[in-house]
């Protein structure tokens, strides 16, 4: 991936659960290039508090990709790809918008927004 990858190295994310798969800069920087590559040259970096769900991380200034630590998870992935652009417009709030889907690839498992 062209951007900067995180702020250098950093201890490893803990696992929180007994069947959590494996995750790191370098594989989302991979799964970016290979699926996103519009998206491959902007900065990424993993959010240090993420929630037991879902990993996040910030890509480039506007942006936001979530993956599942755990197969129970992958359901909340679609039910925001399905339900946001669906409570948006009678909102008198914004929410995020969903602007790509990417999928398994590179050893990871799961679907991701």
């Amino acid at each position: 991936m062209a951007g900067e990858v995180g702020h250098g190295p950093r201890p490893p994310t803990p696992r929180l659960h007994e069947d959590e798969v494996a995750i790191d800069d370098r594989l989302v920087g991979q799964l970016v290039s290979d699926q996103f590559p519009a998206f491959s040259g902007l900065p990424l970096s993993r959010l240090a508090s993420t929630g037991t769900d879902l990993w996040v991380y910030r890509l480039g200034d506007e942006l936001v990709l979530r993956f599942p630590r755990v197969a129970w998870a992958v359901p909340q992935v679609e039910k925001e790809r399905r339900w946001l652009g669906r409570l948006a417009p009678g909102l008198p709030v914004a929410l995020p918008e969903v602007v790509a889907v990417g999928r398994p690839g590179r050893g990871y498992p799961f679907p991701f927004l």
